[in-house]
């Protein structure tokens, strides 16, 4: 399924045949070495791709081509789906909190074992192929720009910020009451924001120059998918102690959210 299904449908008609008239053209092509070429219908198509035996080439490239949009579609399809779920998880969640939706959010970060974009500053133990926390997916409207990506490499010990060490436990994580803090906060209550959310301190004081606003009470959530853990769902919130709703995240709400994600995921490779 996709969003624009005619167009789905003509992709994936496009790979077929492109894929069915590569091996006609090749099987022809060894039938016109075997035999002598008749003045017939196969004999006319097999003199075609004699003569413009580059079409066998071309026509793979343009089944990939046709197949690789097709399930981008479709990968967009269920994303979009996944981003409705994490909406009306957040309303069921947050929903009875002062302030707007873009105070209390939930993001999908999915694991990647290389990731380009927004990975500096690179080293020997961390580079694009380290195994980075990649998001693909935020509840809400606004705030969709989600540029933390957070390493999380084979040895756990080495994951970043709170998504990380939710990967690293494979386990829920919750944290509430961080302090509100801005560029002019003292010294140890960014050192404490830090140490608690795993972030650095870099990573923290960059954030602040730039006057963003950074959540106040944060929970991880571990998805799998065919029982292999595939990603972390990050809530984040403004409100120092959000989670009255399920105080300690093993509640109906969060195992029927988590198990929606995972079914969700198990149709899709991001």
């Amino acid at each position: 399924m996709s969003r624009h299904p005619i167009l789905s449908i003509i992709l994936k008609s496009i790979h077929v045949l492109s894929l069915a008239i590569a091996a006609i053209g090749a099987y022809l092509l060894r039938f016109a070495s075997a035999e002598p070429l008749s003045s017939s219908i196969v004999g006319t198509i097999a003199r075609f791709f004699d003569q413009y035996s580059w079409v066998l080439v071309v026509l793979p490239g343009i089944a990939w081509v046709a197949n690789h949009f097709s399930n981008k579609l479709r990968t967009n399809w269920l994303l979009s789906v996944i981003q409705s779920v994490l909406t009306q998880f957040c309303d069921q969640m947050f929903g009875a909190l002062g302030g707007g939706k873009d105070e209390h959010r939930a993001t999908l970060f999915v694991h990647q074992k290389f990731a380009l974009w927004r990975t500096l500053p690179w080293r020997m133990d961390r580079h694009p192929w380290s195994g980075w926390l990649v998001p693909v997916a935020r509840s809400g409207h606004a705030t969709q720009r989600v540029r933390s990506r957070f390493l999380a490499p084979d040895k756990a010990a080495r994951a970043e910020g709170f998504a990380g060490l939710t990967w690293r436990t494979r386990s829920i994580n919750t944290i509430i009451n961080l302090p509100d803090l801005s560029s002019a906060s003292p010294e140890g209550e960014m050192t404490s924001y830090s140490h608690k959310t795993k972030i650095s301190m870099a990573w923290l004081r960059g954030r602040l120059e730039q006057n963003e606003e950074l959540p106040r009470a944060l929970r991880g959530i571990p998805v799998e998918v065919d029982n292999a853990l595939w990603g972390v769902i990050v809530l984040d919130s403004r409100e120092p102690a959000p989670f009255g709703v399920d105080p300690d995240g093993q509640g109906p709400l969060t195992r029927m959210f988590s198990f929606t994600i995972s079914k969700l995921l198990e149709r899709v490779r991001v």
